[in-house]
């Protein structure tokens, strides 16, 4: 039986392989980004402290402001991290299986792994890319979705200007903003989630020959 890439399995191997491969090296350069955030995020908190001693609540707000929208481009980060897994992980199970009723019943789920990704500037491009590649293998359904999850400025502006007060209120223990609760997110993949995650590409890996 032929593989879903239309030749032998040693070509779906290789295939799959490259798409692990370049995933899994944009995955490291989200987390280069993520820690890069969170450096600044330390350094705009230390900030607001000193303008808070001065009395400068106008300062204060606009660094508040931008500790939020650090934080939101943290968890939009780590969850495309989370995303390229789920995918890395559904690539190695059709590569295992070569069966052609399981690509059909996952092509879906896996062509909205891909949508999602695109919501980040940063993986539009591979993803786009990827997409069309696996189109042409017969591995996901000739199908865009046409509404991606894309957040604008003006829209995180607005995000950041509710959540502001909040922000100073904790950060000044209470000398400005108002209290308020905070919006908890997930800016960092978990040690569970990160031991899964080695464990599910080394398995993919080996099955893959690597």
């Amino acid at each position: 039986m032929s593989s879903f890439f239309g030749g032998g399995q040693t070509s779906q191997k290789d295939r799959v392989k490259k798409w692990m491969h370049d995933l899994n090296a944009e995955k490291r350069a989200l987390q280069r980004d993520v820690n890069a955030l969170k450096r600044e995020e330390m350094k705009l908190k230390n900030e607001l402290k000193k303008e808070a001693k001065k009395g400068n609540a106008k300062a204060c707000r606009i660094l508040a402001k931008s500790i939020v929208k650090s934080q939101q481009m943290q968890e939009r980060l780590v969850t495309a991290q989370v995303q390229i897994n789920s995918i890395c992980l559904h690539l190695k199970t059709q590569s295992a299986t070569l069966q052609v009723s399981s690509i059909i019943n996952k092509s879906s789920q896996l062509l909205q792994y891909m949508n999602q990704l695109q919501s980040l500037p940063q993986l539009r491009q591979i993803s786009t890319q990827m997409q069309k590649e696996m189109i042409k293998t017969g591995l996901i359904e000739d199908a865009f979705e046409d509404a991606l999850s894309v957040t604008d400025d003006s829209e995180l502006d607005e995000l950041a200007e509710n959540e502001a007060d909040a922000v100073l209120y904790e950060i000044t223990e209470g000398q400005l903003g108002v209290a308020g609760p905070l919006k908890q997110r997930k800016t960092e993949l978990t040690a569970i989630e990160l031991k899964d995650e080695e464990e599910n590409m080394q398995a993919g890996m080996d099955k893959l020959n690597v």
